[in-house]
C-alpha cells in the first residue's frame, strides 16, 4: 500500500489493553529479540478479533490501532467492552465489520477514506450510533439507511429507527 516500514514495540505504553497486545503477539509475526515484541505495522493490512476466544474477551480498547496505517479491513466480533474504534489514521480502510459488540457506539474514520470504496457491516447486538470522519459524520444514525443503504448490511431499519445520535462533545 505504499506505507514505509514502521516497527514499534507491543508494550503497555503503545497498546494499553492487555487483550489487544495478546492478540497482536499471537496473530502477527513479531521480533522478540530485544525481550519486548516488536511488530512492523506497515505489514498489517487486516485485523480480525473474536472476543469469544478467552484471550481476547476482555478487550475494551484498540488504542494503538492508529499505528496500523495500512489497514484495509477490520472485523470485530463478540467484544462486549469495546466502546470506540479510532481508525482515523487508516486511509486505505475499505471494510469495517462488527458483530455482537454490544457496547460499541462510535467509529472514527480517516477523512481520506473513499466513501465509494467503504463497506460497513453492522450485525446483531450493537449500539453503534455514528461513524465519524475528520470531524464530520460519515454515517449518522438514524439516517444511516438513507445515506448508505447500499453499503450497510445486517442492521435492520427498526434497529436504526430506535438509535439516538451519538454526541462526541
Amino acid at each position: 500500500l505504499g506505507t514505509a516500514s514502521e516497527k514499534i514495540a507491543i508494550d503497555q505504553e503503545t497498546f494499553p489493553d492487555e487483550g489487544f497486545r495478546t492478540y497482536l503477539i499471537n496473530n502477527f509475526e513479531t521480533d522478540n529479540s530485544s525481550g519486548t515484541p516488536v511488530i512492523d505495522t506497515a505489514l498489517v493490512e487486516s485485523i480480525s478479533i473474536d472476543g469469544s476466544s478467552e484471550s481476547y474477551e476482555s478487550i475494551s480498547s484498540l488504542e494503538g490501532i492508529e499505528n496500523f496505517t495500512s489497514l484495509t479491513g477490520i472485523w470485530l466480533y463478540n467484544l462486549p467492552n469495546l466502546n470506540i474504534v479510532d481508525v482515523s489514521t487508516c486511509p486505505y480502510l475499505n471494510n469495517f465489520y462488527t458483530d455482537n459488540n454490544v457496547a460499541l457506539y462510535g467509529v472514527n474514520l480517516s477523512p481520506d477514506v473513499d466513501p465509494d470504496r467503504l463497506w460497513v457491516y453492522v450485525n446483531g447486538g450493537i449500539s453503534l450510533t455514528a461513524v465519524e470522519s475528520g470531524g464530520e459524520y460519515v454515517l449518522q444514525l438514524p439516517d444511516i439507511m438513507d445515506l448508505y443503504r447500499d453499503r450497510i448490511f445486517g442492521c435492520s431499519e427498526e434497529l436504526i429507527d430506535n438509535m439516538v445520535t451519538w454526541d462526541t462533545k
